[in-house]
Parts: structure tokens; sequence; C-alpha cells
């Protein structure tokens, strides 16, 4: 079957005119496409400048943290002090009842820590415990009133400042971790 030379060349048109139509609309949807494009760059570039902190904001985040570390530090140094002292609480007690073993053995008090293996443990602030046998001529530690805390032995921790004097309250004694009144109080010099 042969179309007439009119029917050919009207079916080329169409084809040709359906071509340009389908142009039309690649190029139409094309240009929408890149102009979204446009907008959608221009927003992310707008997003990404916004997306950052102002100095103020980091300097308001600096001064609020600064705050708050001011505040919680002298807690935490509180709230391990506390711990420290009555980690040294536990050791005076636990060395009293190793004297007081040794004193049931062998009818004697111990002339030092070392007699009984505890001459190497040392206090929460890491110095040696203090330890005193007051039958072998040594001078007690001292109340406030100069009485003697204990009759038998002295047995205490230095306490932060590692340092001590005879009478608990003076100055270098007041954080001392003290045994006294022969062991039925163990707590800082100023509390006793």
């Amino acid at each position: 079957l042969l179309l007439p030379a009119n029917s050919y060349h009207l079916n080329i048109m169409r084809e040709r005119m359906i071509m340009k139509e389908i142009d039309s609309d690649i190029s139409e949807d094309h240009l929408k496409l890149s102009e979204e494009l446009a907008v959608l760059t221009k927003q992310r570039k707008k997003n990404d400048v916004d997306a950052g902190f102002t100095l103020i904001e980091l300097l308001m985040v600096i001064a609020i943290l600064g705050v708050l570390t001011i505040l919680v530090v002298p807690s935490f140094n509180r709230l391990v002090l506390k711990a420290r002292i009555g980690r040294a609480v536990a050791e005076i007690r636990t060395v009293e009842k190793d004297i007081l073993a040794k004193m049931i053995d062998s009818n004697a008090l111990p002339n030092s820590l070392n007699d009984i293996g505890r001459g190497a443990l040392l206090d929460p602030w890491g110095n040696p415990y203090q330890y005193l046998n007051i039958a072998n001529g040594g001078a007690p530690r001292q109340d406030t009133f100069f009485g003697d805390l204990n009759t038998d032995f002295d047995l205490y921790s230095l306490g932060p400042d590692g340092l001590t004097q005879q009478v608990i309250t003076d100055a270098n004694g007041l954080d001392d971790i003290v045994r006294a009144t022969d062991g039925s109080w163990v707590g800082m010099g100023k509390n006793f």
C-alpha cells in the first residue's frame, strides 16, 4: 500500500510537529528544573551561613559553662574531702583493731605500725599514719584544755595539709584525723 504523496508529507509534518512539541516540553522541563535547582542552591547557601554560631552565642555558652564550673568545683572538692576523711576514719579503725589484737596476743602494745604489718600504710593524702605507744614514754596528743586524747596509744592521720601539732586545736592539728578517748571517737581534730 502506497500512500499518496500528500498524505506522506502530512505524516512527516505531523511527526515533525510532535517532535517540536516534545523538544519544547523537554526545554520547558529543563528550564523549570534549572530554576528550581538555582532556588535550592540559594536556600542551601543561606542555610549554611545560618547554621553556625555567632561569636556572641559562643561567648554566652562559655560564660554559662564558667559559672557552672565555679558552682560545681567547690561542691565536688567538699565531696572528695568528705570521702577521704571517711576512708581515713575506716583505716584508723582497722589499724586500731590490729593493734588491740597484737596487745591481746603479746600482752603489750606494738612499738610501731611495722610490728603489725601496717608500717607502709598511707593515709588518703599519701602520708604514713602516725602511731605512738604512750606506755613507752611518748607524749600523747592533747585537746584544747591540754588533756590527753588517749591513755593507751595515739593513732592519727596528718590530714590534708600533712602537718600536725601536739594540741589538736592548734592551726596545723585541726585537719588531722585522730583517734581519741581510747578509741571511743575517731574524726577530724576540729570536730573533737
